[in-house]
């Protein structure tokens, strides 16, 4: 399909692009996909790491990690607009990473870790035993940071306790999020609990999060896994546990969880995928997107949702998409608030598993009544009869190299305007 972008129409999560017969198809991605440059203009995500000299408020933390020679080492740095992440070429309890936007800022570091340099591979920034029987593997995506530490045995320590350093903000504990705000009390940056998962692809969201402040103005995050979890005998290692550090969670950020009938507390809000299963443990996925504007002329012709399914057993499966009532909010839907949704099925898709397979579900209705009537609270998917069978889709959290994959609704239109 020839078509072309209109690059000055871009915002942080959308897209457009003029097709042949002069319509016009808006891509809305539940991510950011643009960053804004400094000179306003919309740049494409680009989470390419760069080698440059330490910064100059990093100096106390760089003279600890310079070489016999006095040389000093460089970090990796990803600069998007006013936003900077910066990974030290040696880990450090006092500073491993920084995040800082527009001034505010924040240092962090693994409590008591070993002193080890990083590898860069692909993207992926590795400190291997950055504690005993414990690595760090960590990736940007976007505005984010994602963390993984990796369990490699039995013997990896009880908890985790991260030290930060703030820079113009101030901690903020609301259940298992943390969230920095800035001099003005809006939230600037957040970490979240984390879920873990172990190599037979049992998952878990018990893990508990508290915050302490010392004297120091320095601030601990303590990250505690369940024990009996974790000592199960059915337990398989490497076991994985991956809190995100993120910039300020807008509405035009992530929006995408699914929730279940058996952990009904629990959120699973930073899964790389979103599931939907029937029978004795019922997943239902819920999705958000924030709309771009348009014209008062210009008239909704389509609308799809695309999505990436991961099955690979080959059975026959069948999802619907249903319009959602009421607010919820992706960081903390789970079962037991999970918000009611319009019983009319908007549209279905019945396919058979294969890895990697596009998704396509009609919802021209849905977005036209967003549109015309507000009340944009996302859409629900679900298998029909919740009896049986499961399948998953990538989320707006996969991994990097799958960014084609992530959620998108494409929203075709023409202008009658004059």
């Amino acid at each position: 399909m020839n078509r072309r972008e209109l690059t000055e129409k871009r915002s942080a999560n959308t897209k457009f692009f003029e097709n042949q017969d002069h319509s016009i198809t808006a891509e809305i991605y539940l991510d950011k996909v643009h960053y804004q440059d400094t000179d306003g203009s919309w740049k494409e995500m680009d989470d390419t790491l760069m080698e440059e000299e330490a910064a100059e408020d990093a100096a106390e933390i760089q003279s600890q990690t310079e070489g016999a020679a006095g040389k000093t080492e460089k970090d990796l740095v990803n600069h998007k607009g006013s936003l900077s992440i910066r990974f030290k070429k040696q880990s450090n309890p006092q500073g491993t990473i920084t995040m800082e936007k527009d001034g505010a800022g924040l240092t962090w570091g693994l409590e008591g870790c070993n002193k080890v340099k990083n590898e860069q591979t692909e993207g992926t920034v590795s400190y291997a035993g950055i504690l005993d029987d414990v690595d760090l593997r960590c990736m940007v995506r976007g505005e984010r940071v994602k963390e993984d530490l990796i369990l490699k045995g039995r013997k990896a320590p009880e908890s985790f306790t991260y030290l930060y350093k703030l820079k113009k903000l101030t901690p903020s504990l609301a259940g298992n999020r943390v969230s920095f705000l800035d001099e003005q009390g809006e939230e600037a940056f957040s970490v979240s609990a984390p879920y873990m998962k172990d190599a037979a692809g049992e998952q878990s969201e018990a893990i508990r999060l508290t915050l302490e402040e010392d004297k120091k103005k320095q601030v601990k995050v303590t990250f505690t896994p369940d024990p009996e979890w974790l000592a199960a005998p059915e337990r398989q290692y490497p076991v994985v546990l991956d809190p995100v550090t993120t910039t300020s969670k807008k509405a035009a950020d992530i929006e995408d969880a699914y929730v279940s009938s058996v952990y009904e507390e629990d959120n699973f809000y930073n899964n790389i995928y979103l599931e939907i299963q029937g029978g004795d443990e019922i997943y239902r996925s819920f999705l958000k997107f924030e709309l771009p504007e348009i014209k008062t002329g210009d008239m909704i012709v389509g609308a799809r949702l695309v999505l990436v399914s991961l099955a690979e057993n080959g059975a026959e499966r069948t999802i619907q998409v249903h319009k959602v009532l009421q607010s919820w909010e992706a960081d903390t839907i789970n079962w037991y608030n999970k918000p009611i949704y319009q019983e009319t099925v908007e549209d279905s898709c019945t396919y058979t598993g294969d890895q990697q397979k596009y998704i396509t579900l009609d919802i021209t209705r849905l977005v036209k009544d967003w549109y015309q009537n507000g009340n944009n609270n996302g859409l629900m998917l679900k298998d029909p009869y919740e009896l049986s069978g499961y399948t998953e889709f990538l989320s707006a959290d996969c991994y990097d190299g799958f960014q084609d994959m992530r959620p998108r609704i494409e929203i075709s239109y023409v202008n009658y305007a004059g």
